[in-house]
Formats: structure tokens, C-alpha cells, sequence
């Protein structure tokens, strides 16, 4: 509920009625997918602009304070998510699988390392228009 995307999409805008991110690095590295719910009666053409205003204005909008609270949310998850033999199971997998199972020990140390300078120059690297593909789902009537 704290995200730009949801701050200034869902709440000030009113274009999206829920909106998130995830990294897929799993099933295709470098893959970051933003999902999105248009509020009844939006034209898609238009939430897909709103969307895009937000991505070019980001790197201007992005704070320490957002940073924090991201990293924070990162950790806590993790932390809590290791409360059971499956997760941790499945933590160890996810490691292995993108580098080396003992790396799942360095995770909140890298989560600690990350600055507002890293999160500028990786939505430099990665959220450009021109690598960007858009599907749009539509309820069949």
C-alpha cells in the first residue's frame, strides 16, 4: 500500500483499483512484470499512459524513505517467511537455482547494501519503454 505505483496510481490518481511488481528472476532473469487493474469504466489506452508518466517520473519520485520501507518489507518477509520447514525448503531451492543455496545467508546483508543510487540506475537499465511488452486481458463477454 506504501509503493508509488500504488500511492499515485491507485490513490491520487484513481486510475488503477490495485496495481503491483514482481521480480520473475526465477522463471527468467531480468524479468520485472507490473500488474494492473484498471478502475471500471478507464479506457486501458489511458491507465497504460498514466502507468507510463509514473515509470519516466519515478527516478524524480523514488525517496530514502521509499528505499527503507522497501527494504524493511524485503526482510521482514524473508525473516517471516522462514518460519516453516516448506519455506525454508523452498528458499534453499530458489537459491540454488539462481546461484548457490548458502547465498540465502547473505540475502539480508546484499537487502541492507542496496542505495537509492542502485534503484535509479537499475530503472535506467530496466524499465525503458522499448523493451517493454504489454499484455492487456480482457473478459470474454
Amino acid at each position: 500500500k506504501s509503493s508509488i505505483l500504488m500511492r499515485k496510481l491507485v490513490y491520487e490518481r484513481e486510475v488503477f483499483s490495485g496495481i503491483t511488481a514482481e521480480n520473475y528472476a526465477l522463471k527468467d532473469p531480468g524479468l520485472f512484470v507490473i500488474y494492473g487493474s484498471p478502475v471500471n469504466g478507464m479506457d486501458v489506452e489511458k491507465a497504460e499512459q498514466e502507468l507510463d508518466r509514473i515509470l519516466i517520473e519515478l527516478k524524480d519520485l523514488i525517496t530514502e524513505e521509499d528505499i527503507e520501507v522497501a527494504k524493511n518489507k524485503a526482510l521482514t518477509d524473508f525473516i517471516f517467511g522462514q518460519e516453516s520447514v516448506k519455506n525454508v525448503g523452498f528458499s534453499l531451492g530458489e537459491f540454488e537455482i539462481l546461484d548457490r543455496a548458502e547465498c540465502i545467508n547473505l540475502f539480508p546483508e546484499k537487502i541492507m547494501k542496496i542505495q537509492l543510487e542502485d534503484i535509479k540506475m537499475a530503472i535506467d537499465q530496466y524499465l525503458v519503454r522499448k523493451t517493454r511488452n504489454v499484455a492487456i486481458l480482457k473478459v470474454k463477454k
